[in-house]
């Protein structure tokens, strides 16, 4: 997705040796493509890859997906999910 994503959290912490921002308790990111909810988020500022060992629930147009955990990379283009994943579609 090359449009704007807006990443909150209510903290986070920044590591300028490793370049990454460690978020928790409660992230949201809203891109033009999905809405996804997290516990926590590790973000990698050098290649903007998002990953959280925590359950996640995106809300795309073709539904709800609920999972173990999430790698976004490709500057949002591909989401992999882990563990447990459940698809939801809007009448569920």
């Amino acid at each position: 997705d090359s449009g704007m994503t807006e990443l909150v959290a209510r903290n986070g912490v920044y590591d300028s040796k490793k370049e990454v921002i460690t978020l928790g308790d409660d992230v949201y990111i809203v891109t033009s493509g999905y809405k996804a909810w997290l516990s926590n988020a590790i973000v990698d500022v050098r290649t903007s890859n998002v990953t959280s060992d925590k359950p996640v629930k995106v809300e795309m147009l073709q539904g709800l997906l609920k999972a173990n955990g999430l790698k976004v990379t490709e500057s949002g283009d591909l989401m992999t999910f882990d563990g447990i994943v459940e698809a939801l579609d809007e009448d569920s």
